[in-house]
């Protein structure tokens, strides 16, 4: 039964501390069509994995070390490609 009650705690814990969707920079590896972007330290975000905003892929402006703000979807199975970092 003692499993039980942990199992109940860990559903307790989940529920009221969920993840937080942070806004990330993701540095792209390879330009568009086959765009893939670095995320942190070891995650390869294929094109497949990507949501791209229509002005991001209508101007195929993103070039090999272009760093590009990415949001993950609620399940991180996604991510969104918004906007590309822009210069002052």
């Amino acid at each position: 039964m003692k499993d039980g009650f942990v199992e109940l705690a860990k559903m307790f814990r989940e529920r009221d501390n969920p993840k937080l969707i942070t806004v990330g920079l993701a540095t792209v590896i390879s330009p568009l069509p086959a765009l893939q972007l670095q995320f942190g330290e070891a995650i390869i975000l294929e094109r497949e994995d990507l949501v791209i905003a229509a002005h991001l892929a209508a101007s195929a402006a993103l070039a090999v070390g272009d760093q590009v703000i990415v949001i993950p979807t609620t399940d991180m199975q996604k991510f969104v490609a918004i906007d590309k970092v822009g210069e002052l």
